[in-house]
C-alpha cells in the first residue's frame, strides 16, 4: 500500500503546481481585463457615434441655416431689382450661391405661375441649401411692403381729369388732387384743399387752398388691381342675378357679406366677390353690402342706385374696383327694411352686432372704403353721396347739380389695403414658413 506523507498531502490527481486561490485571481483578472475591453471599446464607440453626430447635426444646422440665407438672398435681390418680376421666371431655381460648405439656391412661385403679370401679388420663395448628397428647403409667402401709392393720401384723386359744371357742390375733410385739367364751371365748387398736376385755375371756384405743379400721384393700374382680388374672390355667375327688363343686372332687395350669397357660387371670407358683366349694365338698390366687389368690364350704364349701403368687410380693403365706368344717382337719406320690404341684418350679417328677422332697422345710403373706377365715374343729376374713405377715377364728370362728401380715412395710408402698395419689397408673412420637400 502506498502511503502519503505530510508535505504530499494533496489530489493524487490535482497537479502540484496549482493552487484554487490562484485560479480565483486568475479568473478575476479575465474578467477586469475583458471589462477594460469592453469599457473601451464602448467609450470609441460612443465617442464615434457622438463625433457623427455632431457631424451630422453640424450639417443639418448649416443647411436648415443655408436655407433661410436663400429666403433672405432673395429678398435682397427683389429690394435691389426694380425689374425683378420681369427678371425672374416663376418656378425657376437661381443658384448656386457659396455659403460655408454648402451651395444656396431660391425658386420666386407666382400663383398663376406668371411673375411679370402678377405685379403686386404675394408671391411665394422656397430657399434651398445643398451640400452633397444632403439638402434642405423652406418656403414662405411674400407680400408687397414697398410705399404706398400716393393716391391714397387724397380722398378724392383723378388719373385724368375732373370735369364738375352746374351746381356741384363736393367737400372733403382731406384734398382733391387732379392730374389733368379741372374744369369747373356755372356756380361749381370744391371745399377743400386742391391739388393740381398742371397750371391751377378756376381758383374763385375753390373754397380752400389751391396748390398748382404738384408731382404726379402714383396709382394701381386695374390690370395689377384685378390679378390681386381675382385670386380672393368668389366669383358670382351672372346667370343667378336678376335681369331688368332694359337688360340690366339687377342687384336689388338681397344682403351679400362673407357668409351670404343669395347668387351661388358660394360665399368668401374676405367678402370679395367677383361679377363679370361682360359689358352689360349693372344696378345696385335697396341693399346692403359688406364686401368688396370686384365688378368687370361694366357697361356705361352701370349705377349704385337709391337705398344702397356699402362697406368692406376687412377694414383696410376696398368696397368697389371697377373695371370700366360706373355711375352714382343716390340720395343723402336713411332708409328702413319696412320701406324695402326686406331684413338686412340676418344671423349671418348683423347691424352693430344686432340681428333679427324683423323690418325695424334702418340704414345710411353711403360706401365706406376706397372706390377706385378704372374708367369714368359719373355723377348723375341731383345725385347726393357720402364716401367714408375715398374714389379714385381715371375721370370723374357730373354736368348737373349735385353734393359730394368724402370723409378721408387714413387707415388707407397707414395700412393700404392689397395692391395698393408696391412690390419693390417684399415682407414675408408671419405663419407662412414651412418645411418643404426639396425641390
Amino acid at each position: 500500500m502506498r502511503t502519503f506523507g505530510n508535505d504530499n498531502n494533496r489530489h493524487p490527481r490535482m497537479p502540484a503546481q496549482y493552487s484554487p486561490r490562484q485560479g480565483a485571481i486568475y479568473i478575476t483578472a479575465l474578467i477586469v481585463s475583458l471589462m477594460v475591453a469592453a469599457f473601451a471599446i464602448t467609450t470609441s464607440l460612443i465617442a464615434y457615434r457622438n463625433q457623427r453626430d455632431r457631424v451630422l447635426h453640424d450639417d443639418a444646422f448649416e443647411l436648415a441655416s443655408g436655407a433661410e440665407s436663400a429666403i433672405e438672398l432673395a429678398l435682397a435681390r427683389i429690394a435691389d431689382d426694380t425689374n425683378w418680376r420681369i427678371n425672374h421666371t416663376s418656378g425657376t431655381e437661381y443658384g448656386p450661391f457659396a455659403l460655408g460648405t454648402c451651395n444656396i439656391f431660391y425658386r420666386l412661385i407666382d400663383s398663376s405661375n406668371n411673375l411679370s403679370a402678377g405685379v403686386g401679388r404675394d408671391i411665394t420663395i422656397v430657399g434651398i441649401a445643398r451640400k452633397g448628397a444632403s439638402s434642405y428647403a423652406i418656403s414662405i409667402t411674400a407680400t408687397p411692403n414697398g410705399p404706398a401709392f400716393t393716391c391714397v393720401e387724397s380722398s378724392v384723386a383723378t388719373i385724368g381729369a375732373l370735369q364738375l359744371s352746374g351746381a356741384i357742390h363736393w367737400n372733403t375733410s382731406q384734398r382733391f388732387y387732379i392730374s389733368a385739367n379741372l374744369n369747373l364751371s356755372s356756380g361749381a365748387t370744391l371745399t377743400g384743399d386742391t391739388y393740381v398736376r398742371s397750371t391751377g385755375n378756376n381758383a374763385s371756384s375753390i373754397k380752400g387752398n389751391l396748390y398748382s405743379n404738384q408731382p404726379q400721384l402714383t396709382f394701381p393700374t386695374i390690370a395689377s388691381l384685378e390679378s390681386i382680388y381675382r385670386q380672393y374672390a368668389t366669383q358670382i355667375p351672372t346667370s343667378n342675378i336678376p335681369v331688368l327688363t332694359n337688360g340690366s343686372l339687377a342687384i336689388d332687395k338681397c344682403v351679400i357679406s362673407p357668409l351670404i350669397n343669395p347668387f351661388g357660387g358660394g360665399t368668401n371670407s374676405r367678402g370679395v366677390y367677383l361679377i363679370d358683366c361682360g359689358g352689360r349694365n349693372i344696378t345696385f338698390s335697396n341693399c346692403r353690402i359688406i364686401g368688396t366687389l370686384l365688378l368687370l368690364n361694366t357697361g356705361d350704364g352701370s349705377r349704385i342706385s337709391s337705398n344702397t349701403s356699402i362697406e368692406p368687410a376687412l377694414p383696410n380693403y376696398p368696397s368697389l374696383i371697377t373695371k370700366g365706368k360706373l355711375g352714382f344717382s343716390t340720395r343723402l337719406n336713411v332708409f328702413s327694411e319696412a320701406t324695402i320690404n326686406t331684413n338686412l341684418n340676418p344671423p349671418e350679417a348683423p347691424l352693430y352686432n344686432i340681428s333679427n328677422t324683423t323690418l325695424t332697422e334702418t340704414y345710411i345710403t353711403g360706401v365706406k372704403g376706397i372706390v377706385f373706377i378704372s374708367d369714368d365715374a359719373i355723377f348723375d343729376a341731383g345725385n347726393e353721396l357720402q364716401i367714408n374713405g375715398a374714389i379714385f377715377a381715371n375721370r370723374i364728370v357730373s354736368t348737373a347739380p349735385g353734393t359730394l362728401r368724402v370723409f378721408y380715412n387714413k387707415l388707407h395710408a397707414t395700412s393700404p389695403p392689397p395692391g395698393f402698395r408696391s412690390d419693390s419689397r417684399m415682407l414675408p408673412i408671419s405663419g407662412t414658413y414651412r418645411r418643404v420637400p426639396t425641390p
